[in-house]
C-alpha cells in the first residue's frame, strides 16, 4: 500500500560501474565500458561482483588509481565496500539529501508557500558550495529553537533530528564542493 514501510518486501542492490577518461582539456569523459549488475541475493553478493568487475578493469584492491564510489547513504554499504576498495574515495548521493531536506522543508513550510523551495535550494546550495558541516550546525540550531513541551513541534523535532543524525554519520561523504572542482 502506499506509504507503507514495512519490510515486508524484497530489496535489490544496483551496481553500476564504468570508468571516466580525461580529455585533452582536462575534463573528464564517460561513462566508459558501463555495466549495472543487480540482485535480490544478499547485498555482499553484489559487492563481491563489484570487486570482481573492477579487478578485471585493472582496479585490484590496492590499487593508486582512483577509485570513486558514489552511495545511497546506507552504512553497511559503505563498510563493506571500504574493506572491499580499502583505497577508494567515497560521496554520499546529494540528491538522497535533497529530498531529505524537501521532507524537513514541508514541516516548516506548507508544500504551496513561496518560501518552501528558497529555503530548501538555500541548504543544498550550503552543500554544493562545500558547507555541509555549517549546515548540519544550522539544523541543529532550529533544532533548538523548537519547544521540547509543545506537541505542535514534535514532528519537526523528529525530522530535524533524524536528518541531523543522518548528516553527521556521512559527513566525511559530503565533499561536493570538492567533488566538483575534481569534476566528479
Amino acid at each position: 500500500e502506499p506509504g507503507d514501510k514495512s519490510k515486508n518486501g524484497l530489496s535489490i542492490t544496483l551496481v553500476a560501474m564504468y570508468t571516466l577518461k580525461k580529455g585533452e582539456e582536462g575534463k573528464l569523459h564517460g561513462p566508459l565500458n558501463k555495466k549495472i549488475g543487480g540482485s535480490y541475493a544478499p547485498r555482499k553478493v553484489m559487492l563481491a561482483w563489484a570487486r570482481q568487475q573492477a579487478t578485471q578493469r585493472g582496479f585490484p584492491p590496492h590499487t593508486k588509481q582512483r577509485i570513486h564510489i558514489v552511495l545511497d547513504g546506507e552504512k553497511c554499504l559503505r563498510d563493506g565496500l571500504k574493506k572491499l576498495f580499502p583505497t577508494a574515495t567515497f560521496a554520499l548521493d546529494i540528491r538522497h539529501l535533497e529530498e531529505k531536506l524537501w521532507k524537513l522543508g514541508r514541516k516548516f513550510h506548507p508544500k504551496e508557500s513561496k518560501t518552501l523551495t528558497p529555503w530548501v535550494e538555500e541548504k543544498t546550495e550550503m552543500l554544493y558550495s562545500g558547507k555541509a558541516a555549517q549546515l548540519l550546525i544550522e539544523l541543529k540550531k532550529i533544532k533548538l529553537s523548537l519547544s521540547t513541551r509543545s506537541t505542535r513541534d514534535k514532528e519537526k523535532r523528529e525530522e530535524v533530528s533524524q536528518l541531523i543524525g543522518y548528516m553527521e554519520d556521512r559527513l566525511d561523504m559530503m565533499n561536493y564542493r570538492q567533488l566538483i572542482e575534481e569534476d566528479l
